[in-house]
């Protein structure tokens, strides 16, 4: 199996000079995988049933959910973990800073070993799906 990927040109910012362009590859929008999916195939190698595969899987992120919300790290082993991350406006001394400065908050997800191992360029391909692309031997070395 391959990783697809696109050309993109992107511009130098504030320029108008196309000479200043340059291409880079871009993943390719991919199929999405569902949780009725994934439970059909987890069950498989497992004794539980699609249907209790994905019960358990919709019952983690409840429990993913109210973790997070009350500011805890969500640690999945290998797979990885999640945070909350803030945008805030800064203060000149810590006297200053209230909740009122927090003006957007993310989730951050940090891969664990398994999905590090699996993203390893030595182990991946890629695939140019443009029309047109010449056809190459795209294993990295």
């Amino acid at each position: 199996m391959a990783i697809d990927y696109k050309v993109l040109g992107i511009q130098k910012p504030g320029s108008q000079n196309p000479e200043t362009t340059k291409y880079y590859p871009r993943p390719a929008a991919a199929q999405r995988v569902e949780i009725e999916e994934l439970a059909n195939e987890i069950s498989y190698s497992t004794t539980l049933t699609d249907v209790e595969v994905e019960g358990v899987i919709k019952a983690l992120i409840k429990q993913m959910q109210q973790h997070i919300a009350s500011g805890r790290i969500v640690a999945l082993g290998k797979f990885g973990s999640f945070r909350v991350t803030f945008h805030a406006l800064g203060q000149a001394t810590p006297e200053e800073v209230k909740a009122a400065d927090i003006k957007k908050v993310n989730l951050r997800f940090c891969p664990g070993t398994g999905l590090k191992n699996a993203l390893d360029l030595r182990n991946l391909k890629f695939r140019n799906i443009e029309a047109g692309a010449q056809p190459e031997e795209d294993e990295l070395p």
